[in-house]
C-alpha cells in the first residue's frame, strides 16, 4: 500500500480529511494500516450495535456519539471478503454509501444476518482498539434476528410486538453479563437470569412482585411503575436483606404510579418494623454514590440521603439508608461510608426540559 511509505506528518494530514468509517475500512486492510488509524485516537471509546435500526452507534464517554455503519442482507454477486476470521467463517459483503446519512451499508447474504453485527462490531473494536464489551439495542419485535451469542454486557430492550412465551424465553437464555434495561413491560420471571445482572433498570414494571424484589441478586435496580408493591412487600424486603441474604447489592429505587396516591407508601408504618437512626455526619457520607448503571436523569438528587434514616446488618457491619417519600422507595447499601469523587453531575437545560440530575454512566 503506498498510503504507509509516506511520511507520518503526510499521514495525519491525509487521515484527518477522512470520515470515521473510512478509518475503519482502511484499517481492515492490513496490521500495518490498522496501528497507523490507532495511532490518530478516534473520537469515540465504544460502540453500540442497534437492532431496530440495522446501525453500528459510536459512543464517547458515556454520551451518544453518531452513526457508523450499517447492515442488511441481499445477494449481489460483485461482494468481496470484507469480514474474515470471525468464528471461523469469512463474510462477503457488498459495499454502498446510504444517500441520505452518508454511511456505508453493508449487503450480506440471509444466512450472515445474525452474525453480521456482531463481526463488524467486533471488527471496528480491533481496528480502533476500543473496548470490546457487547451493547445491544434490541427491538423485541426482531428477537428472530437477534445475533448469535450466548451473552452480552449490556442491554437495552424496547418495545415491540412480541409473544410473550418468545420474551421469556429469550431471558431465560441469554446471559447479560453486566446491565439491562427493559422497556417493554412485559412480565419476566422472578427466577430468569436478568434478576441476577449487576445492573437493572425496568422503565415498567406493573408486573413486579415481592418475590421479583427478594430474587434479585444484583448491585443496583431501578423498579419504575411498580404499581403491584405494597407497603408489606417493601418491609419484608428490608427483613430480607437483614437476613443477609443479598451481600451484593448497593442500591435498590421502586416508583410507584404518582397518579394513584391511594397506592402511596406508608413511611411509618413500614420503618416501625425496624430500629433505624437518622444521619450521622460522623458515620457515613450525606451523599451515596451510585454503581455504574444505567444512566437516567432526575429533577431532584435522589442520591442525597441528608433525611434517610440508616439500619445496621449486625451480621457484616453493613449499613443501609431508607428513603420512603410518598410513591418512592430509596434503599442504599454503605460498602463504602464515605466514598471519594461523588460530586454530582448536572446535565445543562435543553428546550423544554429544566437542568436534571446525571445518575449512572451507562448510555445507549
Amino acid at each position: 500500500m503506498e498510503l504507509l511509505k509516506l511520511p507520518y506528518l503526510v499521514h495525519l494530514k491525509i487521515l484527518s480529511c477522512l470520515e470515521p468509517f473510512e478509518h475503519f475500512f482502511l484499517g481492515l486492510c492490513s496490521k500495518k494500516s490498522a496501528l497507523l488509524i490507532r495511532r490518530i485516537r478516534p473520537n469515540f471509546d465504544a460502540t453500540t450495535i442497534d437492532l431496530g435500526q440495522y446501525t453500528i452507534k459510536t459512543q464517547n464517554k458515556g454520551t451518544r456519539g453518531d452513526d457508523l455503519i450499517m447492515w442488511t442482507t441481499y445477494y449481489h454477486p460483485k461482494t468481496i471478503d470484507l469480514l474474515t476470521g470471525y468464528n471461523g467463517r469469512t463474510i462477503r459483503c457488498r459495499i454502498t454509501l446510504h444517500p441520505k446519512r452518508k454511511i456505508p451499508i453493508l449487503w450480506c447474504r440471509e444466512k450472515h444476518l445474525k452474525s453480521l453485527p456482531i463481526a463488524i462490531n467486533s471488527a471496528i473494536c480491533d481496528v480502533f482498539n476500543t473496548s470490546s464489551e457487547i451493547r445491544i439495542m434490541a427491538d423485541m419485535g426482531k428477537l428472530t434476528e437477534f445475533p448469535e451469542v450466548d451473552s452480552v454486557d449490556n442491554l437495552l430492550e424496547y418495545c415491540g410486538s412480541v409473544d410473550q412465551i418468545e420474551y421469556q424465553n429469550f431471558f431465560d437464555r441469554i446471559n447479560i453479563r453486566n446491565c439491562a434495561r427493559l422497556s417493554s413491560g412485559f412480565l419476566v420471571k422472578s427466577n430468569a437470569h436478568v434478576f441476577s445482572v449487576n445492573h437493572l433498570n425496568c422503565c415498567n414494571s406493573k408486573w413486579l412482585t415481592r418475590d421479583h424484589l427478594l430474587n434479585f441478586k444484583g448491585q443496583s435496580a431501578l423498579f419504575q411503575r411498580a404499581t403491584q408493591i405494597k407497603n408489606d412487600d417493601l418491609i419484608a424486603f428490608i427483613e430480607n436483606w437483614l437476613a443477609g441474604s443479598n451481600t451484593k447489592l448497593q442500591s435498590l429505587m421502586v416508583k410507584g404510579d404518582v397518579f394513584r396516591p391511594d397506592l402511596s407508601y406508608d413511611k411509618d408504618k413500614i420503618l416501625k418494623n425496624f430500629e433505624t437512626v437518622p444521619w450521622n455526619p460522623e458515620v457515613r457520607e450525606r451523599r451515596f454514590k451510585y454503581p455504574p448503571g444505567m444512566t437516567y436523569l432526575s429533577r431532584t438528587d435522589v442520591m442525597d440521603c441528608a433525611f434517610g434514616v440508616d439500619i445496621l446488618r449486625e451480621r457484616d457491619n453493613l449499613l443501609a439508608t431508607i428513603l420512603i417519600d410518598s410513591n418512592k422507595f430509596r434503599f442504599f447499601v454503605w460498602h463504602d461510608r464515605f466514598p471519594k469523587d461523588n460530586n454530582p453531575i448536572m446535565r445543562s437545560a435543553a428546550r423544554h426540559m429544566p437542568p436534571c440530575y446525571v445518575i449512572g454512566s451507562i448510555f445507549f
